[in-house]
């Protein structure tokens, strides 16, 4: 505890910087009015009256405003707003006293307090000036105090550029960038950014030993696969620190900086082409209108719904099943017009209600039951929220009178072998069964696997490999497409905003991955060797899993659409849901025979 001398001694040093500065704020006072008053009176008496009038309504408006208790060292733009305000108090009240007195020209009171603000702020702004300087100080000065990683840049062009701009213009020291590598035969031995290109990729090994190097920081803005592979194979030879720079968008913004170089993640390892995403189209869509995305609190809802908000939609509607996942979004979103419902989609009469009050413009119907699995032994859950939710969804939009609605579909719905994947292809029959009977716009969003979701093979394999494995994988020849959650939702907003016609947008996914690659990269990247430190086990197929999807059936694909990373196609139901299929649904659901539903399912 502080003792008695000690508290004392702080008292005192606070009350002696606390008059000093009300003395200085005194005599700045005093010297703006002299300065611009003090000409004017030739009668004493007068100019003692006017000084104490003025001075003192100066003061009263400088404590009613509460100026006094504002901190020197962080003053800000707020700061300075009241001290304008004030400045403006000052001047009206110079003008009028001036109509008693009448010695003054009506510009001095104007000149006055402007000496004031000038004054008063010039102080304040000067130590917080001193106060900021002090901390760049001591920054630099633990900077320098740490030994600066020795760093080569993997890639000449524009992103090293940048790389090489935003690293000088940091305060933090720790990190010495020597030079470039490049496979650019053109740039070898030339200087960029007053920094030799020292060597290609295949001269790392030496280049490392020759330069005592620390750290290889990839520079590269659009790298494929096979390029990334091979730079992490020589630098794990050489046992050298590999990072990389932020993604493709943060590029193009700029918004590279010494905090936001990170560790290589397995995303890094697909080699896809970055999106670039119609942002105008898609603002014009979104903006000022209200959207309701379904199964908010998933991987793909959630992310969609952060995408949907910078788009500044008029009110974006929640809607999950899940209480806890939608209050953690809710939660994240607190500060944007947010309206969290919990509702499930195979409640009519509820989803119903919900777009009658709201009125949504856009639905994008994100929910849906993804574990094959799970869905293998519970194919009734799988066929009320996948196949049922997803239409009765679709149907209360459309009898709201909602502009479009989207879809989330799946590859498993193609050539289905499992349950979750026969109910997804039943979604999509019975949405496009709806389109000619209204005059909403129905739309299905097609795509692969998701890089992270819940319940993908990327999370299993990292708690795998954490635990010391084995990681389990299928079969050594099992692939799948992936993407990652905010690659998807990009796409997914490009689809809805397209004035295409067609009603079928499939993801270009890139080529398909081998899983087995994907577990031996998760490995390696974890700082083992497969199959040496970390074993992997073969399980095999399961019902309902196949060796690889497709993500469109023959003949279903129109071309190309006019995103570089959309196919258009077009999606028809050529089955007549009419009152018999309906009856018999019903009393299959009723009879609860899961042979017969998976007969209705064709499977």
């Amino acid at each position: 505890m502080m003792n008695k001398a000690t508290s004392l001694k702080l008292f005192e040093d606070f009350s002696g910087l606390k008059a000093f500065r009300w003395s200085l704020d005194a005599c700045t006072l005093l010297g703006a009015f002299l300065i611009a008053h003090g000409f004017y009176f030739s009668n004493e008496s007068s100019f003692y009256v006017y000084a104490f009038w003025i001075l003192g309504a100066q003061a009263l408006g400088f404590g009613i405003l509460k100026l006094d208790l504002i901190v020197w060292r962080y003053i800000g733009f707020y700061d300075l707003k009241r001290f304008g305000l004030w400045a403006l108090y000052c001047a009206a009240c110079s003008m009028l006293l001036n109509l008693a007195f009448s010695q003054v020209p009506v510009y001095v009171p104007v000149f006055n307090a402007a000496l004031v603000f000038f004054g008063f702020v010039s102080a304040r702004v000067l130590r917080r000036a001193t106060y900021e300087y002090g901390l760049f100080l001591k920054e630099a000065s633990f900077a320098r105090a740490l030994e600066p990683q020795r760093t080569l840049l993997v890639g000449a062009g524009e992103v090293g550029m940048m790389a090489v701009r935003a690293f000088g213009k940091s305060r933090d020291q720790r990190l010495e960038i020597i030079g470039f590598v490049d496979d650019d035969e053109r740039k070898q031995d030339s200087l960029i950014q007053q920094l030799p290109v020292l060597g290609s990729v295949e001269d790392l090994p030496e280049l490392v030993e020759e330069h005592r190097i620390s750290q290889v920081i990839i520079s590269i803005a659009r790298i494929s696969r096979a390029q990334m592979r091979r730079i992490l194979d020589i630098c794990k030879e050489i046992l050298v620190e590999v990072r990389v720079v932020p993604g493709y968008s943060d590029i193009v913004q700029g918004n590279i900086s010494v905090g936001s170089i990170r560790e290589i993640r397995i995303e890094d390892l697909l080699g896809r082409e970055p999106i670039l995403l119609d942002s105008e189209r898609v603002s014009d869509f979104l903006r000022e209108q209200v959207v309701l995305v379904t199964g908010a609190g998933g991987s793909i809802g959630s992310e969609l719904c952060r995408q949907i908000i910078k788009f500044k939609p008029k009110q974006l509607l929640l809607l999950d099943i899940s209480e806890s996942a939608l209050f953690e979004i809710q939660q994240e979103l607190q500060e944007f017009p947010v309206v969290a419902c919990v509702c499930n989609c195979a409640d009519y009469r509820k989803i119903f209600g919900i777009m009658k009050r709201y009125q949504p413009d856009a639905v994008f119907h994100a929910a849906a039951y993804k574990h094959v699995g799970l869905m293998e032994r519970n194919p009734f859950e799988a066929l009320d929220s996948n196949a049922l939710g997803s239409y009765y969804t679709a149907l209360a939009a459309a009898k709201n009178s909602v502009k479009r609605f989207v879809l989330v579909s799946t590859d498993k719905a193609v050539e289905p072998k499992s349950v979750m994947g026969a109910s997804k292809h039943l979604a999509e029959k019975l949405v496009a069964s709806l389109t000619k009977q209204f005059q909403t716009e129905f739309r299905v969003v097609r795509f692969g696997n998701v890089l992270g979701s819940s319940g993908s093979v990327v999370p299993i394999f990292k708690k795998q490999i954490a635990e010391g494995g084995p990681v389990t994988v299928t079969d050594p020849e099992m692939r799948r497409y992936f993407m990652t959650i905010p690659e998807a939702c990009q796409l997914i907003l490009q689809a809805a905003s397209s004035d295409e016609e067609g009603n079928l947008f499939i993801l270009d996914m890139g080529e398909p991955v081998r899983i087995l690659d994907l577990a031996r990269d998760m490995i390696r990247l974890a700082g083992f060797e497969p199959g040496v430190d970390i074993p992997i086990d073969y399980s095999g197929k399961k019902s309902g899993e196949k060796l690889s999807e497709e993500l469109s059936w023959p003949g279903e694909i129109l071309g190309r659409s006019t995103h570089q990373r959309l196919w258009l196609g077009k999606l028809e139901s050529e089955h007549e849901f009419d009152a018999a299929w309906w009856q018999g649904l019903s009393d299959i659901r009723k009879s609860g025979d899961e042979e017969k539903l998976r007969e209705l399912l064709s499977l």
